[in-house]
């Protein structure tokens, strides 16, 4: 009997101790990891309206013709801020950029309203200011007919075209080939009121490291008027 009882004790508490492991491993190892945004105020949300974009946000001087401004497009929430990158001349652009640690492998996005038909805006990945060719990894735009363009080893372009007006989303990811000398760039434009979808593909021969976004029009062009929000850069 005195044998039985002692077993029995083991027994509970074994049962006790394993209990005890299994909540122990459940805390110290959460379900869900939150992917780190490695863009600092992507929406602008501390912005000042009429103002420029918060820290650590760098921009372009504004002009007679150029100007970057936080706003609020019509039609939209008051609570929204977006930047508004506007360049009508051909002598000077309207840019943003933002530094931040090396990413080897991630995802970029951003939402974005086109308000006027033609204007060329670019989102170079790179270092130093992103703006000089030997100083980009990689450079997506939008063209002048609204298409979204990878500049790689071949232009690649969505069929799907942006419009005046409407919210689309820009979402890009990128991986390193071909033993770190290129990388791979899937990019997609969606379309959110509709959520239809388009996406463009290539390689990008580059071993420039990935420490800058910056969006910009360029001296070339005229007529570009975009506004952007929701800015991101996260490791895959």
């Amino acid at each position: 009997m005195v044998r039985h009882r002692i077993t029995g004790a083991v027994n509970a508490a074994s049962v006790l101790i394993a209990a005890a492991i299994l909540a122990f491993g459940t805390v110290a190892w959460p379900a869900v990891t939150v992917q780190e945004n490695f863009i600092r105020e992507g929406n602008f949300s501390s912005g000042r309206i009429g103002g420029p974009p918060p820290k650590p946000w760098l921009f372009s001087k504004n002009g007679e013709k150029v100007h970057v401004a936080i706003e609020t497009p019509a039609g939209r929430p008051e609570t929204e801020r977006w930047v508004r990158l506007v360049d009508d001349n051909d002598q000077e652009n309207a840019n943003i950029r933002q530094n931040f640690a090396r990413v080897t492998n991630g995802v970029f996005q951003v939402r974005l309203i086109s308000n006027k038909d033609g204007g060329r805006l670019f989102f170079n990945l790179g270092s130093g200011a992103a703006s000089k060719p030997e100083e980009r990894a990689l450079q997506l735009n939008i063209e002048s007919d609204g298409s979204l363009v990878v500049h790689g080893s071949e232009k690649a372009r969505t069929l799907l075209q942006i419009k005046t007006g409407e919210v689309y989303l820009v979402r890009c990811e990128f991986a390193p080939v071909k033993d770190g000398k290129a990388l791979r760039v899937r990019a997609e434009l969606i379309e959110e009121s509709t959520q239809h979808a388009n996406h463009a593909e290539s390689d990008v021969e580059t071993q420039v490291p990935i420490t800058t976004l910056r969006v910009t029009s360029t001296r070339a062009d005229t007529g570009v008027d975009y506004y952007l929000s929701d800015v991101s850069l996260t490791r895959r």
